[in-house]
């Protein structure tokens, strides 16, 4: 359950960044833990994940790429 809301929030996401044009995008609270494989092809991601047994805080920079 968890992956699958995971993959709806990534969509939106990834819809929202794509419709408003968005090449550099700064994001708090990921919750994404050093293990998730988070990828967006048209982005290099640069991300720092809190160091905890659940998920919470982390940030990340999406930078498109050209």
């Amino acid at each position: 359950m968890e992956h699958q809301r995971h993959q709806i929030k990534k969509s939106s996401f990834m819809e929202f960044i794509t419709r408003h044009k968005i090449d550099i995008a700064c994001v708090t609270e990921t919750h994404l833990k050093n293990h998730n494989n988070f990828k967006l092809k048209s982005y290099n991601i640069y991300r720092k994940d809190r160091d905890t047994k659940h998920s919470s805080g982390g940030v990340a920079i999406l930078i498109k790429k050209i």
